[in-house]
């Protein structure tokens, strides 16, 4: 009897041995998989490492897009300054695109990227891009030719959002948080009191102020398709960057250059400083369209949309200082409202975005497939 006693014992005492060795080594087995003691015994600083990554990757699309408006800003400059120089809109914007095909040669011969689409479908959306970004531009050309420039500038700056986030939301099933909501709607807000700061609406005639309120709201009609476009081409369909660029540009030259001896007499006799502009214009919005390019396809149309309002304080300073035209009261608290607004989609973006990438480098140490529905 004590002996079988002893037995059961004995035998109690191993499954017991067992079953905490079982939990010891499934303990020690969740410990390796924690994202601090994966990579090594300094799991703090690997786990420091990966939020700071993390914030990295996380503010990819933003960095690029305030890029973009810088580089815009400057492309307007430049757009003023040869126009100040004597040479005719057409023109501008055919060097403008010449330029562009230019600075995109190089670039093509180092990548060697596909020069057409992959199927039919691909090239129907890369024509389709072609005639809808040469025309946003001819359209822009043609607000602030004949209308009021600080009216038109208004208009379209502060618009676009809008009309980029209902057509995002229509073909491209992207949708709006709260958040982002109350930004862009500060940054319209913002826009359309440096639009009354710049122009003298009192002394204007009635035609005159339909006209800088109507081909306005058609140029924002034709700019939010493009970006539409670009996101479409490269956030799904993965065109390479270069590829679009080359349609756009290839075409558009041959367009734009048609278009300039109809509709203008041209002047290719230009001194050195107005040589310099045009390159300056070419050279800064190619790379405009290519950082734009780049921040949709991590981004949501509408955001590289609305941090593109940028533009506005970075052209009130290079007016400053290369124009040397000071702000006005409106202008100033317009500018206010742009940059709270820019700060608060930003914000939010980065900080939705860093909480993703964070989740998604989890999931990756836990063996789990962060992409697998």
């Amino acid at each position: 009897m004590s002996c079988s006693l002893t037995i059961r014992t004995f035998v109690i005492a191993i499954v017991i041995d067992c079953s905490t060795l079982t939990k010891d080594k499934s303990h020690k087995k969740a410990d390796k998989m924690t994202p601090g003691s994966l990579n090594g015994p300094n799991g703090g600083n690997n786990s420091a490492w990966t939020r700071v990554m993390a914030s990295l990757k996380a503010a990819k699309g933003i960095l690029l897009s305030l890029m973009s408006a810088i580089f815009l800003s400057f492309c307007a400059e430049f757009i003023a300054l040869a126009s100040k120089a004597g040479i005719p809109g057409f023109q501008i914007l055919f060097l403008m695109r010449l330029i562009e095909l230019l600075t995109l040669v190089p670039i093509l011969a180092f990548c060697r990227p596909k020069l057409m689409g992959e199927n039919r479908y691909q090239n129907i959306m890369l024509f389709l891009f072609v005639i809808i970004a040469n025309f946003a531009d001819i359209v822009n050309f043609l607000s602030f030719t004949y209308t009021v420039p600080g009216i038109a500038f208004g208009i379209i700056q502060g618009s676009m959002p809008f009309f980029v986030s209902c057509i995002g939301s229509l073909f491209l099933n992207e949708s709006l948080g709260i958040l982002d909501i109350c930004a862009i709607l500060l940054g319209i807000t913002g826009v359309v009191l440096l639009a009354f700061g710049m122009t003298h609406i009192g002394a204007m005639s009635t035609k005159l102020l339909l006209l800088s309120i109507i081909i306005p709201v058609l140029a924002s009609f034709a700019n939010a398709p493009d970006m539409i476009m670009m996101r479409y081409l490269r956030g799904t369909l993965g065109i390479p960057i270069t590829t679009s660029l080359l349609h756009q540009d290839l075409y558009g030259t041959v367009v734009l250059l048609a278009i300039t001896y109809t509709a203008e007499t041209p002047v290719w006799k230009m001194p050195l400083r107005t040589v310099l502009y045009v390159i300056g214009l070419g050279v800064s919005k190619f790379l405009a369209i290519f950082t734009v390019f780049a921040a949709l396809e991590v981004e949501k149309a509408y955001i590289p949309t609305a941090l593109r309002m940028f533009v506005i304080p970075i052209s009130l300073l290079l007016d400053y200082c290369f124009l040397e035209e000071v702000p006005n009261s409106l202008q100033v608290a317009g500018v206010t409202l742009v940059i709270l607004g820019l700060i608060l989609i930003s914000g939010y973006t980065w900080w939705t975005h860093r909480q993703e990438e964070l989740q998604r480098t989890l999931l990756e140490t836990l063996y789990f497939d962060p992409d697998e529905n």
